[in-house]
């Protein structure tokens, strides 16, 4: 690969290559899943049963503020108290949309409880994964430069060591991470389950349980770093 087929950078880099892809192959899987999910439609709709879940909770006070663009895990206003659903969601009852729902409540209960911290770290594990990717990019670059200075016969002993230290951090992080997000994700993942089995018919609860099962599985499943 790049002429480092018979050396550790290149073993290190390869290893890297294949568990980076393998979660590229899950975020287009989670894609996939979602889309289903959005085509799904349920009897509900996402703010009646928002509104409910706050007022079932001793959160009446809490208002709904309507957005164009939120961030998921960062929609909550502390000074005006409220919590933020997007424009296009109003009216929009699919399934995909009913957990979001979940997911905003359990997320300002958090807030209210100071139950745990489980968004703070899937948003740390979030931005970890970002900085695997500039590990994947760094990387690659320096073997496409390697290559290019091994065909002028000039020294890549420093540059072979760069990226084999980096290939084997990068994988490191990226294992850390996976586990990382699984754990966290099904830490909150039964409680999401239990108040959809509490608020919406076994169907659709059925419905919320698998979708969670995919999207503990495989991270970056949660957008919690960027607005949408």
């Amino acid at each position: 690969m790049f002429g480092l087929e018979n050396n550790m950078a290149g073993l290190g880099y390869f290893v890297f290559l294949i568990i980076l892809g393998l979660l590229i192959l899950g975020m287009i899987i989670i894609g996939l899943v979602d889309i289903s999910y959005k085509r799904q439609r349920t009897k509900y709709y996402p703010k009646e049963i928002l509104r409910k879940m706050l007022d079932d909770n001793d959160l009446k006070d809490v208002n709904i503020g309507i957005f164009k663009f939120i961030g998921k895990a960062q929609n909550f206003n502390y000074i005006s108290n409220t919590i933020k659903i997007r424009t296009r969601d109003l009216n929009d009852p699919s399934v995909l949309k009913i957990y979001d729902m979940l997911f905003h409540f359990y997320y300002l209960f958090q807030i209210k409880t100071k139950k745990n911290r489980s968004f703070f770290w899937l948003k740390f594990v979030s931005y970890l994964l970002c900085f695997v990717f500039v590990i994947f990019i760094t990387t690659t670059i320096l073997i496409i430069l390697c290559n290019v200075i091994n065909n002028n016969n000039l020294d890549i002993d420093s540059i072979t060591t760069a990226i084999q230290v980096l290939a084997i951090v990068g994988l490191i992080l990226l294992i850390i991470s996976w586990f990382s997000w699984t754990n966290i994700v099904e830490k909150y993942r039964k409680d999401l389950i239990d108040l959809a089995g509490e608020y919406l018919d076994d169907q659709t609860t059925k419905k919320i349980k698998l979708l969670t099962a995919f999207k503990a599985f495989f991270p970056f499943s949660e957008n919690v770093i960027f607005f949408t």
